[in-house]
């Protein structure tokens, strides 16, 4: 009897519904991977102008970009305000050996402050990205980046590199992150 009721339950096992916990079906990026995809919008930007532009990314695909600038003059500091909308849709780049595919969920917002006084001297700069957005590796796993980062008063020399001297700190596709802008 006993050996009737463990065969049917082996029979019938197979027709149970499968019971996934949240934690198995949600896949996550390497950080390596979230600040691969922060680089990729910000270089975006750097490409687009005011108003609407179709960005390439670096390996196909591209995103939507809405661009407004705004600059200030007030006694002797010039203020630049810039903000990108950025919908990627289907936009590729390479990680760390994947290829990951972006998709905008809805989007990524990128906000820049750009204050000086001289242009031969540094200026500050605050800078945030806030938004989410899918991504697809090429394995088939797939989840979404939600991004929190922001960055206030980091120096930038205006005159010789270029360079900015800060860190963007906060959340990157479900790590904390304290990545220096020179690694972007």
């Amino acid at each position: 009897m006993k050996m009737r009721r463990a065969a049917t339950l082996l029979l019938l096992l197979p027709l149970l519904p499968a019971c996934d916990s949240p934690a198995e079906n949600e896949e996550s990026l390497a950080l390596d991977q979230a600040v691969a995809i922060l680089r990729e919008i910000v270089w975006m930007t750097a490409w687009s102008g005011n108003g609407t532009d179709m960005i390439r990314c670096s390996l196909g695909g591209g995103a939507r970009i809405t661009a407004t600038e705004e600059f200030r003059e007030s006694f002797d500091t010039v203020t630049v305000f810039a903000r990108w909308i950025i919908e990627p849709d289907r936009c590729e780049l390479r990680s760390f050996g994947d290829t990951l595919v972006l998709t905008g969920d809805p989007s990524v917002v990128f906000e820049l402050e750009f204050r000086y006084s001289d242009p031969h001297e540094e200026a500050a700069v605050d800078m945030e990205a806030a938004g989410s957005l899918t991504w697809r590796k090429n394995d088939g796993s797939s989840g979404t980046c939600e991004m929190d980062v922001a960055m206030e008063g980091a120096e930038a020399d205006l005159d010789d590199t270029g360079e900015i001297d800060g860190v963007l700190e906060g959340r990157l596709c479900g790590h904390e992150a304290a990545i220096h802008y020179s690694e972007i």
